[in-house]
């Protein structure tokens, strides 16, 4: 398959998923809230698992659980990451730069 080919596919799966569907997208931005922010990373999750077509907005219970692992699983991977932030950038933050 060719760069063309899968360009095409993803214009077309995303046009299918959201064009003349206002109704999924009002309710995607209200998702976008903090809270419900968890919602819309469970229905991220169901894009990714490569549903053909694009999965509906449903079960909204199914998609905040989904949405909460997803934030779980990208939290314990960004440890390493906040620990290195932590190690560079945490000195500059608590030096005390006290003058006589």
């Amino acid at each position: 398959m060719g760069i063309g080919d899968n360009l095409g596919e993803s214009f077309a799966y995303a046009k299918e998923a959201l064009v003349g569907k206002w109704v999924k997208w009002i309710i995607l931005m209200i998702c976008s809230l903090p809270i419900l922010s968890f919602i819309q990373g469970g229905y991220i999750i169901r894009v990714l698992r490569s549903t053909e077509p694009a999965p509906e907005l449903e079960d909204y219970g199914q998609l905040f659980i989904d949405g909460l692992l997803y934030f779980i699983i990208w939290l314990i991977w960004m440890i390493p990451v906040i620990i290195v932030a932590m190690i560079f950038f945490g000195g500059g933050i608590t030096r005390i730069d006290i003058r006589l």
